[in-house]
């Protein structure tokens, strides 16, 4: 957190840079782009398992819960795409990252909305990226 209380941005992307609190987390090596099948160790590996075979609003409805888990196999499952869209909008890798970065804050912080919905996880990100895209074209 910065001292005004705003969350600090990163000049690198991973799925461990967003959490459910809305903090953000300084990748160690300065990691930009999804890259699959980068997943960090974690004690919870069955519960990631059965969470990966969710769909997407049953992933978002865990994560209103709290669920970490549910927002890296949201991640995961979407970052490539949206990562492409952010680069076509931005055409600057760094801006690009700061795109999906914020994109998946934003569904984060959507997710402990009280009574937050989300019918289809994807077309929510993908709107809120080209949002986002948008002002920050101005």
């Amino acid at each position: 957190m910065q001292p005004n209380g705003g969350v600090g941005r990163t000049s690198g992307v991973n799925r461990t840079d967003v959490s459910l609190t809305g903090a953000t987390r300084r990748p160690a090596s300065g990691l930009a782009a999804p890259r699959p099948g980068s997943r960090p160790a974690r004690a919870s590996h069955d519960h990631q398992e059965e969470s990966s075979t969710m769909n997407d609003t049953a992933l978002f409805a865990a994560m209103s819960r709290g669920d970490r888990d549910a927002l890296e196999v949201l991640y995961d499952r979407h970052a490539k795409t949206l990562f492409a869209l952010a680069m076509h909008l931005s055409r600057d890798r760094p801006r690009a990252e700061d795109l999906l970065h914020d994109t998946f804050l934003d569904l984060a912080r959507h997710a402990r909305e009280p009574g937050a919905s989300c019918a289809t996880v994807l077309r929510w990100l993908v709107q809120r990226l080209f949002a986002r895209g948008a002002t920050a074209s101005r």
